[in-house]
């Protein structure tokens, strides 16, 4: 149906997937903290033989690999409050998959060393994954955003299908030919955003008239 041929070609369809993930870290100035949000998935890292008199196996054992992120920050303060230098270590793996690698053992015979050998077999796993890390320096003013580092991935493809001759002739190929093209854009970006707390102003706001309070209360006092 040439309708329904146009009608396809004409078909567009815009996909955007984004996924945020912003951990957030309260410390003391001066002092390093990290977060990790990760899973972590077992593996076959190694086998050791076992055997005895005639018979053998292998006993397995784990790893283990994660996937997710790692952020390691170290904060200091300027002494005007107005600037923030920051040490930030970022790890990102994902997408971890498995090779397994088949091993195989023997038991050497028993008795007087006539009896048949056993072989046994086991596997191991070889972990694969794509991971992103990150380590700098930097200074970000109070409440400012600072693009540490990131990546760009653009996969572009076009297919042409279309019936011999005809979809080369001038005009004719419209109806004789279907094109299809896929772009697909990946961006990792790592922002960073620093927010200097200063306890007395934040007690100010959301304790109004405590600090009179407090100081009324230790005048009575005495």
């Amino acid at each position: 149906d040439v309708q329904v041929d146009l009608l396809v070609q004409a078909t567009q369809a815009d996909a955007r997937n984004v996924i945020l993930t912003a951990p957030r870290l309260t410390l003391f100035n001066g002092q390093r903290a990290w977060i990790a949000v990760a899973k972590a998935e077992t593996y076959i890292s190694n086998l050791v033989p076992v055997t005895g008199d005639n018979s053998g196996a292998f006993q397995p054992v784990p790893g283990v690999v994660y996937q997710g992120f790692v952020l390691d920050v170290e904060a200091v303060i300027s002494a005007d409050r107005r600037y923030v230098t920051m040490t930030v270590q970022f790890g990102l793996n994902e997408n971890v998959d498995f090779t397994t690698i088949p091993i195989t053992g023997a038991a050497g015979g028993g008795g007087d060393g006539f009896g048949r050998s056993q072989t046994f077999e086991g596997f191991i796993q070889l972990p694969e994954l794509e991971g992103t890390q990150i380590a700098t320096t930097v200074s970000v003013p109070d409440k400012g955003t600072a693009l540490l580092g990131g990546q760009r991935k653009v996969a572009e493809f076009e297919v042409e299908v279309g019936v011999p001759v005809l979809s080369k002739v001038p005009w004719l190929n419209r109806l004789f030919t279907n094109r299809a093209s896929e772009k697909t854009e990946l961006t990792t970006l790592l922002l960073v955003r620093p927010e200097i707390i200063i306890q007395q102003e934040n007690e100010a706001i959301l304790f109004p008239g405590l600090e009179d309070q407090i100081g009324t209360g230790s005048y009575l006092g005495y």
